[in-house]
């Protein structure tokens, strides 16, 4: 059953990336790569953990990327 109980754990860590909860995807990814022994559980963690911090980056880069103007010339702009 550790297969499966494995399997689940990363299809939660996939969830969490799908919801867009990075913080929760990180912590069981890093969870499952530090205390799990099975080499192909963390072979999958650690790529499903650079395709976490690529997203990131990209998302990052995106909000970093928009601009915000200011009409300084607007009397009701406070």
């Amino acid at each position: 059953y550790s297969e499966w109980k494995f399997k689940g754990y990363l299809l939660l860590a996939e969830v969490y990336m799908g919801m867009q909860d990075f913080f929760q995807a990180r912590a069981t990814l890093s969870t499952i790569i530090e205390n799990v022994d099975e080499e192909w559980v963390v072979a999958e963690a650690n790529a499903k953990l650079q395709r976490l911090e690529a997203i990131e980056a990209q998302k990052n880069s995106e909000e970093s990327e928009e601009e915000i103007e200011i009409d300084m010339n607007d009397p009701n702009n406070q």
